[in-house]
């Protein structure tokens, strides 16, 4: 009996740190460090910008990826987790890379894949539109620490960089002050493009 209430007493503690692990996790993504916002942004070339979140993403690419953004329950049709997609976004622009355009494509996409799961009910397999790499949209790349400018146009407040990860994406960008660029689309090329 004392065994039992010993394992009782160290499996409560247990779960009490992995729920303040979590919200420790939660509230560092709604609430991103200016450290990270910083640093990221302060470059007048979008392609240096585009280097640099790329870096950003290979170092948390894991942690998005890890992020429940469906709620996949065995025998129950697929969900989406709005918690869950609201977290993975909060986390992107936390990087201080991203634009308020991106996030709300994305939220607009999500939107899109719900009502996709009420009219078409999934019960296995990777969930529609998250069976690749949303920010890649692959499921195979290059190291990003590597990744290569291809081409790069540059106005005032808007840019275009294209961008070789193993495959070739064109990042827009937008600034609204000539010094901070913001990632506002990606877009997957294929080679007829």
């Amino acid at each position: 009996m004392g065994k039992t209430i010993l394992w009782l007493y160290i499996l409560a503690i247990a779960m009490g740190l992995l729920a303040c692990e979590k919200k420790a996790a939660t509230t560092e993504a709604a609430n991103p460090s200016t450290e990270n916002a910083t640093a990221a942004a302060e470059t007048s070339d979008a392609g240096e910008t585009v280097l640099a979140f790329l870096k950003w993403y290979n170092q948390n690419e894991m942690a998005l990826s890890k992020i429940e953004k469906v709620k996949t329950v065995e025998g129950e049709p697929y969900a989406l987790n709005k918690p869950g997609t609201e977290e993975y976004l909060a986390k992107l622009k936390s990087s201080g890379f991203i634009a308020d355009a991106y996030l709300d494509n994305e939220r607009a996409d999500f939107a899109e894949l719900e009502k996709g799961y009420l009219a078409n009910p999934e019960f296995d397999g990777p969930p529609s539109g998250f069976d690749y790499d949303r920010i890649l949209q692959a499921q195979d790349w290059n190291d990003l620490d590597q990744a290569k400018i291809l081409s790069k146009e540059q106005s005032v407040n808007e840019a275009t960089v294209t961008v070789d990860v193993g495959g070739r994406l064109r990042v827009e960008l937008i600034s609204q002050d000539n010094s901070t660029w913001l990632i506002s689309s990606i877009t997957r090329l294929f080679d007829h493009e």
